[in-house]
C-alpha cells in the first residue's frame, strides 16, 4: 500500500468546525499521468463533509494547491472572508442591501443609503476603518461614538454612526465573522430636546412680506421670478404641511370642488458629496411615494385662501408638466 504524507500525522484528526476545512494528505506515489493527488475534508454548513481534491508533479505543490482550494471554498461560504476591517465590513454590508426609491420589505431608500454612505465616509472610516471587526470592542465602539458629542452638539451625528456600526456588524454575526455584536450594549446619551416654538403673528406677517417681494426690484439679472416660493410658503402656511410633501403634490392629489388634499408622498434629495476637487456637489431630487418614517396618508381640508390660490394656479398651469405637479419646475420636473 502507498504510504500517505498528512499533517495531521498518526495521531487522532480533530473534529472539523462548520464552515472550516481539515488537514491536507498527499499520495507518496505519482498516479498514471505522472501527478501526486492531494486531498482535503471540507465540512459543509449542513454538517456533510465532502472531499476537495488536486493534483500536481511534486507533492509539494500538490499540498499548496488543495491548501488554496481549500482557502477559496472557505471564502465562498463567507461573504466578507475571515477577518475584515470595520472599512470592508461597511462596504459589504451596505452592498448588500437592496436600494429602491421607496423603501418596503427591509429594503432602504436612495436617501438613507446615500445618508449612511456619508457618514460611513466622513466619520466612521477615517477613525476606525483600519480596525479588524473581530477587534472591536464595546469600550472601543463607546470611546469612539461619545467623542462625535461636543457641547455644541454632535448627538444625531453619534446616533446615526452607532445605528450603521450596529446593522453592520449584525450582518457580520450573521456571516460568522465575530460572536456577538460589540456596538449593541453602548447607550448613548439622550439629547433634552428644545420645545418647538410658533411664529408670532408679527413674525409671521415679516416673513411672507419678504418673500412676496423678494426679487422684485427692478433692474435685477438673471432668470425671471418664479411665483412658486409664495404659493408654496401660503400652501405650507394654510395646511402645515412639510416642505418636501408640498413639493411632492401632484393635481390628483387635490379635490378643487371639496377643497381637500391628500397627503401621501414627499420630495427628498440625497445628500450631496464633495467631488474630486472638493466642491460640494447637490444631491439628487426624487419623487417618493411616502410620507416621512412611514406615516400614514391623511386628508385635510384647505382653508379658503389656499382653496383659492390653488384653483387660479390649476387655470393658469403650464403645458409643460408631463408629472402632473402642483409646482413644476421650468423644465417641466
Amino acid at each position: 500500500m502507498d504510504r500517505i504524507e498528512s499533517a495531521g500525522g498518526l495521531m487522532g484528526r480533530a473534529r472539523i468546525e462548520l464552515g472550516e476545512y481539515g488537514s491536507p494528505s498527499v499520495s507518496a506515489r505519482k498516479n498514471h499521468t505522472g501527478q501526486y493527488r492531494a486531498w482535503i475534508t471540507v465540512r459543509e454548513w449542513n454538517g456533510k463533509t465532502r472531499m476537495l481534491t488536486a493534483h500536481a508533479t511534486t507533492m509539494g505543490r500538490a499540498r499548496n494547491q488543495i491548501l488554496i482550494r481549500a482557502e477559496e471554498w472557505a471564502k465562498s461560504n463567507k461573504v466578507l472572508g475571515s477577518d475584515p476591517t470595520i472599512d470592508q465590513l461597511l462596504k459589504t454590508w451596505l452592498n448588500s442591501r437592496s436600494t429602491t426609491e421607496s423603501a418596503v420589505d427591509g429594503e432602504i431608500s436612495q436617501q438613507t443609503r446615500a445618508s449612511y454612505e456619508y457618514y460611513a465616509n466622513k466619520y466612521i472610516v477615517p477613525e476606525v476603518g483600519q480596525i479588524r471587526a473581530k477587534e472591536l470592542r464595546a469600550s472601543h465602539a463607546k470611546r469612539f461614538l461619545l467623542g462625535l458629542i461636543t457641547p455644541e452638539g454632535g448627538h444625531t451625528t453619534a446616533r446615526l454612526c452607532r445605528t450603521i456600526l450596529k446593522q453592520a456588524f449584525d450582518y457580520a454575526v450573521g456571516d460568522d465573522v465575530i460572536g456577538a455584536n460589540p456596538v449593541t450594549s453602548v447607550i448613548l446619551p439622550t439629547k433634552r430636546k428644545s420645545r418647538p416654538r410658533a411664529l408670532r403673528d408679527d413674525e409671521l406677517l415679516t416673513l411672507r412680506k419678504a418673500i412676496h417681494s423678494w426679487r422684485r426690484e427692478p433692474g435685477l439679472s438673471g432668470p425671471p421670478r418664479s411665483e412658486h416660493l409664495s404659493d408654496v410658503f401660503e400652501v405650507m402656511l394654510g395646511t402645515g404641511l412639510r416642505i418636501g410633501e408640498v413639493l411632492a403634490l401632484c393635481w390628483k392629489d387635490i379635490d378643487l370642488i371639496d377643497g381637500l388634499v391628500t397627503v401621501h408622498a414627499t420630495l427628498v434629495e440625497e445628500r450631496g458629496m464633495r467631488d474630486e476637487h472638493g466642491a460640494m456637489q447637490m444631491g439628487r431630487f426624487f419623487y417618493q411615494d411616502r410620507r416621512k418614517l412611514g406615516a400614514p396618508d391623511y386628508s385635510i381640508q384647505l382653508p379658503e385662501w389656499v382653496h383659492t390660490l390653488l384653483i387660479a394656479r390649476r387655470i393658469n398651469a403650464p403645458a409643460l408638466n408631463p408629472i402632473d405637479a402642483v409646482f413644476v419646475s421650468r423644465e417641466g420636473t
